[in-house]
């Protein structure tokens, strides 16, 4: 008896210390270099008249952020890509773009090239928010010197692509889909919170997600997200932006994501966003293109 009563007691401390309240928020170091590397997949139909076309497009990137300076649980971060790649398959094949491909006649691969190590900084919160971008010209300092042969409006067509594809609002969007989470109070085993976030690369979409801590050890936190997603494009967005068309879709999003206990920084995420509806151009709106997407993101981090 006395033996069952120890085992209970033993049992009961255990659960109780992995059952106190959690505070999840950045706690990095300054001089400290993290990374991140993700992978985003995204299958994309377009119908249109009838007819159908399917895309697979695969972005990866490698970027370092190093912590300079905090103050007012603000970080100040030096941020740097250290490899990019692009993949594109579709019905007349695959193409494939690389930082690391050494080859002056691969237009995009060599602009993607000229993209490593060229810092820019930014100001994070210590609940994974971007507040702050500065520097990021770098990035494209020298994009028009490989544009020679192109046109002004050519060139300035390129730049557009690159700067959605790379530039501040994707960071800011692919960063905190996975990192901007946090909980606004402590919380522990079993709880729920819920997340209210605006992306506005490419596709702009607006996401409510329910979060649950649904376990703790001593080297990580696991949160579950459930998230509902629709577009928010309007003609007065459209119109300001010049974008070429407006979306009206909605879907689902899950995501599993890991986070290191001590530094609060995210070490794994797996996410899988579904959307489905219409985009119309705003010079043809009576024309509607049938779209739906699967996007998978992948991230890990040290």
């Amino acid at each position: 008896m006395k033996k069952h009563l120890i085992l209970l007691i033993a049992l009961f401390l255990l659960t109780s210390c992995y059952s106190k309240k959690e505070k999840i928020r950045l706690n990095l170091i300054v001089g400290e270099v993290y990374t991140q590397n993700s992978t985003t997949s995204i299958s994309l139909t377009q119908t249109t008249n009838g007819k159908k076309r399917k895309i697979n497009t695969s972005i990866g990137t490698i970027l370092t952020y190093k912590v300079i300076s905090i103050q007012d649980s603000v970080y100040e971060m030096e941020v740097n890509y250290r490899k990019l790649n692009m993949i594109t398959l579709n019905s007349h094949g695959k193409i494939e773009y690389s930082s690391e491909k050494k080859d002056s006649s691969d237009l995009i691969s060599t602009i993607l090239g000229t993209m490593k190590n060229k810092p820019f900084y930014i100001k994070m919160t210590n609940k994974g928010e971007i507040i702050e971008f500065k520097n990021m010209d770098t990035l494209y300092a020298h994009l028009y010197d490989q544009l020679a042969q192109l046109n002004v409006e050519q060139k300035k067509q390129v730049k557009v692509q690159f700067m959605q594809a790379y530039g501040a609002k994707t960071l800011k969007s692919g960063f905190e889909v996975s990192s901007a989470i946090f909980p606004t109070s402590p919380v522990s085993d079993g709880d729920k919170w819920t997340i209210h976030t605006q992306l506005e690369s490419g596709m702009p979409i607006k996401i409510n997600t329910k979060y649950e801590l649904q376990e703790v050890t001593d080297a990580y936190y696991q949160i579950l997200g459930t998230s509902q997603v629709k577009t928010f494009d309007s003609d007065a967005r459209v119109k300001a932006t010049n974008a070429p068309l407006k979306y009206d879709m909605s879907g689902t999003m899950t995501s599993n994501i890991k986070i290191d206990r001590k530094s609060g920084w995210v070490i794994e995420t797996k996410l899988t966003r579904t959307l489905k509806g219409t985009a119309k151009k705003p010079d043809n709106p009576q024309k509607p293109i049938e779209m739906s997407t699967v996007s998978e993101i992948t991230i890990f981090g040290k």
